[in-house]
């Protein structure tokens, strides 16, 4: 995996981060199968309360948690799905991907995001 594409990856993980309590399992999961295309307004939304915490308002990351997704050539370089099938499945700590050292939960820790709102969110992060 390239370093941009490691980095990516990392700062994925970390939007996933915000309700990490201790160590988490990565658990399996099926691929996110989209309802309708992802909204990128309704992404911005579920964004904010789960994904900031780690990767800022601003997506330019927070120093320890996640990297940032604005600029970010993961982001750039993959279709929303497969930044939403990341971001349902979590990334572990000891990934190759992860640079910050740090789990991202599965669905950021929010077990409330359905697959259309993460699929929204992915809309978001292309936008």
């Amino acid at each position: 995996m390239s370093t941009s594409r490691s980095m990516i990856f990392t700062a994925l993980l970390a939007v996933a981060i915000s309700s990490c309590t201790g160590d988490i399992a990565v658990r399996n999961t099926t691929p996110a199968v989209p309802t309708h295309p992802g909204d990128p307004l309704a992404g911005e939304e579920s964004y904010e309360p789960t994904c900031s915490t780690c990767h800022g308002t601003d997506l330019a990351g927070v120093g320890g948690l996640g990297g940032p997704l604005a600029p970010n050539a993961f982001v750039e370089s993959s279709t929303e799905t497969e930044i939403a099938d990341l971001i349902i499945a979590g990334v572990p700590r000891d990934h190759p991907g992860n640079i910050t050292g740090v789990d991202m939960a599965p669905r950021g820790g929010n077990s409330f995001l359905s697959d259309q709102d993460i699929r929204d969110v992915s809309a978001y992060l292309k936008s």
